[in-house]
């Protein structure tokens, strides 16, 4: 886990605006609009969640929907839809850090380190700090110190409403974005819309990374993957694990209406709760699974990485496990595909490939950030 973004997002309460009256979408509630099977809101929640303190989410209308998500709901104070500032202060009254971001619901496209970018901004002389991309500010996207609450109040009961009146009056300072355009696209009408499910669209053909953990059995690759994947979830990635099992395992147990309903014949159960949903399937064939099939079962635009534990035959990137004292030969030997070696003894490995500190879980967990951000891991396309 990176200690300092996880220091910044401690610090921080974001704030998803869904608070508005949508006009020019015919008062559509835009945080509830599908996206990709999701609403907008669901999926601004999970890109802004890990990054800061506490979500909380603004709005007016539906609010027992929105309480579906499981984070905070408030309403505006002053009534009347008086528009982001109204949701802002809102935020403020209620924040319990120093700082509050926020983010339009919809801002599907949000950057995962926006955040980390914003917060570079800001610092003793720095009130706010507003977002900017290659030709304007976007005042929507704005972090505050929490201690303006009065001051905004009083802009507002005095009858303003416009942000950049508001934070001209403040020293702030502009985070650049620059390199991100899609972070701010706007969705207003239905061309947005369509603009929108296009542009997820084709983030989803590019595929989902894929980062494997091949070993012999007994080795722990299971042990590894289970620390490995909190401090990713920190660091804000959304994951998936497949994992390779022997034989006939078996998920459900006598007595239990999955088994039962099995047991009697069905070739697929699937158990669905508002918790969790699962699903069995039953392979006549007993052949091989085969990974790309797996990779299709998942819902790819809700994750950012996929953990394969096993298919080492299987050509993508992989971390091998391996423990010296059991003494097998060395997959990284004849498979080009293994990237590195988490080992007890990385001074052994004398190979072309990254040895790694098999305890070192925040080092590993690194290496595969930055195998993403370099764009060097497998992608495998979801058909």
């Amino acid at each position: 886990m990176n200690l300092d973004h996880v220091s910044i997002g401690a610090q921080v309460t974001g704030v998803i605006l869904a608070g508005g009256q949508a006009r020019r979408m015919g008062g559509i509630d835009k945080g509830l609009v599908q996206l990709a099977g999701s609403p907008m809101c669901r999926i601004v929640i999970d890109l802004l969640s890990p990054q800061v303190s506490e979500v909380l989410i603004n709005a007016n209308r539906n609010l027992e929907s929105y309480g579906r998500f499981g984070v905070p709901v408030i309403e505006d104070d002053i009534k009347g839809f008086l528009g982001p500032l109204a949701g802002l202060v809102s935020a403020m009254k209620v924040a319990k850090t120093p700082w509050v971001i926020t983010v339009p619901c919809d801002g599907p496209f949000l950057n995962r380190d926006y955040v980390d970018r914003m917060m570079a901004q800001a610092d003793s002389s720095i009130d706010i700090v507003v977002a900017k991309d290659a030709e304007r500010l976007q005042p929507t996207f704005m972090l505050a110190k929490t201690e303006l609450y009065s001051d905004l109040l009083s802009f507002l009961n005095a009858g303003e409403r416009k942000i950049d009146k508001w934070f001209v009056n403040h020293q702030y300072a502009t985070a650049d974005f620059s390199d991100s355009p899609d972070c701010f696209l706007n969705i207003n009408t239905s061309e947005d819309c369509e603009r929108a499910e296009s542009l997820m669209a084709e983030k989803c053909k590019e595929g989902l990374p894929i980062i494997g953990f091949a070993a012999y059995s007994g080795t722990g690759k299971t042990t590894l993957v289970s620390r490995v994947i909190p401090i990713l979830r920190e660091r804000g990635l959304r994951i998936g694990v497949i994992k390779h099992a022997h034989h006939s395992f078996v998920i459900d147990r006598p007595g239990k209406d999955s088994y039962e309903l099995r047991s009697a014949g069905a070739q697929q159960v699937l158990i669905a709760s508002k918790q969790r949903i699962a699903w069995v399937m039953e392979k006549e064939d007993h052949s091989e699974p085969v990974l790309r099939e797996m990779l299709a079962q998942f819902s790819h635009q809700n994750l950012d990485l996929v953990i394969v534990e096993g298919f080492k035959h299987e050509p993508f990137t992989k971390i091998e496990v391996y423990r010296s004292s059991l003494k097998h030969a060395l997959l990284a030997t004849n498979d080009a595909h293994v990237i590195a070696v988490a080992t007890d003894r990385p001074e052994l490995i004398d190979l072309d490939v990254v040895a790694l500190n098999l305890s070192d879980y925040e080092a590993i967990s690194q290496f595969i950030i930055d195998r993403m951000h370099s764009g060097s891991l497998t992608t495998l396309p979801v058909t």
